[in-house]
């Protein structure tokens, strides 16, 4: 048996009205957050890394006509072990680069790679999963 990781959104559900590319790259970036959890247990240990395949996404305030009155989304990490850990891997490299341009951008002290940091040299991202935007607009 596999587990599911389960959280819950007081937003509404994106509207997927547009192009099927467009649609699963709002899907993905709806996820992410999923992802990444799957990505903490099986690098916690927790689990056996093999062990989480389903994420589902609740939308609290989305209308149905029937009981439970929300709509929810459900994302398949992969019927393979190697499948969930190619997405798994994407997610960590996706984490690990954004890290790093962190690093970059605001100097690593006491490394051999010494980089002064500037204010003027910050950029905010366009990542959905970053806060930079928001806390250091423009």
């Amino acid at each position: 048996s596999f587990w599911r990781i389960c959280d819950y959104k007081t937003a509404k559900a994106p509207r997927l009205q547009y192009s099927v590319e467009t649609n699963q790259d709002i899907q993905q970036d709806a996820f992410f957050q999923l992802v990444l959890y799957a990505l903490l247990i099986r690098e916690s240990g927790a689990l056996p890394p093999h062990d989480v395949r389903f994420l589902r996404l609740f939308y609290l305030t989305s209308t149905a006509d029937e009981p439970p009155y929300a709509e929810w989304w459900d994302y398949d990490l992969g019927a393979t072990v190697e499948e969930r850990q190619a997405i798994l891997h994407e997610c960590h490299d996706r984490v690990a680069q954004t890290w790093w341009q962190i690093r970059d951008l605001c100097g690593h002290v006491g490394t051999s790679h010494q980089v002064k940091s500037s204010a003027l040299a910050w950029k905010p991202c366009d990542r959905p999963f970053c806060f930079c935007h928001v806390c250091r607009p423009r």
